[in-house]
Parts: structure tokens; C-alpha cells; sequence
């Protein structure tokens, strides 16, 4: 009489690849240090994408290949524009440098590009590790910027592309 685990369940598991980008905005005056509230993300905006509820979802595995960090909008606002020492925290962890960020990237951190080498997947790993743990993600962003980033015209944001295959109850 042998029997698997799944026979005890009485509900069906199921896995789906879950995409959801989360937007923070970035506003600032002119040569300011700025360092706006932490932005709270919820598992919930990703797990919307398929209809499935929070109370639903079992685990998760990050998928790094598909995720990015980008500050979308810049260009928009400015050739010039610079957002010196930008810094990104997850959680109650130390914050990590990015650099400066502006439209030319001449630094490596150019606006209005997917960016998804290690140093930035490393982050959204960071968040997908939180959401998945405690249904929720708090990121704090701080930079200079050296033009005023005001938000009014152009939207300014910093996007987290999160993706994973999420187990789930059906």
C-alpha cells in the first residue's frame, strides 16, 4: 500500500509564472538629498496577475533572467539630469549603491534601460525573497538629483520588474 505525499492534500497544487512591475516614484529638488518614505509592496499585485489570492500562495522561486530595475522617465524630463548616489534598501537592510543614473549612463546606470545585471536582479531578488515570506516588500530609494524631478509632466519612476513560478492552491 504505498501512497504520496499529494494524496493528503485536498486541494490541487498548481505552478504559473508570475510577472508584476512595481512603480516608485521619484521626485526631488535640485541638488536636495532625498529620501522619501519607504514604498510598501504587496504579493498581492503580483499574485492579481493570475487571479490568485494571497491566501493561496505556497511558495515561490525567483526567476533572475526575467526580472529588471530601471528608473523610467528621465530622459523625458532632461539629456542633462543627474540622480547622484542612488541608493536602494529592501527591507531593514543595508542600502546598496547604484551610482548615478542619467539618460547617457555613463557610469553603467543609464535611465530608460532594463538593467539586469547581478548588482540590480540581486535586489529584485531581495524584494521576491520578502514578498514571498512576508506577503509584502518595503523599498526606500534616496539620491540627489541635480534638476528638479517634480513629476508633474513627465512621470518619473522607479520600476522593479518582479518574476516567479509561484505554487499555488487551485
Amino acid at each position: 500500500n504505498s501512497c504520496s505525499d499529494d494524496d493528503d492534500d485536498p486541494y490541487t497544487q498548481k505552478t504559473t509564472e508570475f510577472t508584476y512591475t512595481y512603480k516608485i516614484p521619484v521626485r526631488g529638488v535640485e541638488n536636495t538629498e532625498q529620501k522619501p518614505a519607504a514604498t510598501t509592496l504587496e504579493l498581492s499585485d503580483l499574485l492579481s496577475t493570475q487571479n490568485v489570492a494571497v491566501s493561496e500562495f505556497i511558495s515561490g522561486e525567483f526567476q533572475r533572467g526575467k526580472c529588471h530595475i530601471s528608473v523610467e522617465g528621465l530622459r523625458g524630463l532632461s539629456e542633462t539630469i543627474e540622480l547622484k548616489d542612488f541608493k536602494i534598501a529592501v527591507g531593514n537592510r543595508t542600502a546598496v549603491s547604484l551610482g548615478t543614473c542619467s539618460p547617457s549612463g555613463t557610469n553603467g546606470f543609464q535611465s530608460d534601460v532594463e538593467l539586469m545585471a547581478d548588482k540590480y536582479t540581486d535586489i529584485v531578488k531581495t524584494v521576491f525573497e520578502d514578498l514571498t515570506k512576508n506577503r509584502k516588500s518595503n523599498v526606500a530609494i534616496q539620491f540627489t538629483p541635480t534638476e528638479d524631478v517634480t513629476n508633474d509632466d513627465k512621470k518619473v519612476y522607479l520600476t522593479i520588474k518582479v518574476t516567479g513560478l509561484c505554487k499555488y492552491k487551485e
